[in-house]
């Protein structure tokens, strides 16, 4: 294989990885009011995406509601809005093809 194909089938691979992550977390959050969502699929996924998000603090965040949720699934409404608040940060992110932050750059030198 060129070297050229295999790096766009590495970064497609990565893609789809991406993807899925992204979709075990839009998941969690709206599920976060029927069940538990702090499994290891949704931590999995924070730490797969962790690296390329800018601002830094977006999936601290995410990670320490998931976790620090107390209250009964029937009072979880107040988990749901931080999620929901805070996953947009994220989505929107690999949407628009924008890599924010790769390797620790600034979104400034990504382009």
């Amino acid at each position: 294989m060129k070297e050229g194909a295999l790096l766009r089938f590495v970064m497609a691979e990565n893609n789809m990885r991406i993807l899925e992550a992204l979709a075990i977390l839009e998941a969690a959050v709206l599920e976060c009011k029927k069940r538990n969502v702090n499994t290891p699929e949704v931590r999995a996924a924070l730490d797969l995406l962790e690296p390329y998000i800018w601002p830094t603090w977006v999936i601290p965040q995410f990670r320490y509601h998931i976790q620090n949720e107390r209250e009964t699934l029937e009072n979880r409404e107040r988990q749901q809005q931080v999620l929901r608040a805070t996953f947009p940060g994220i989505y929107p992110r690999w949407g628009s093809g924008a890599y924010p932050r790769a390797n620790g750059c600034s979104s400034a030198e990504v382009s």
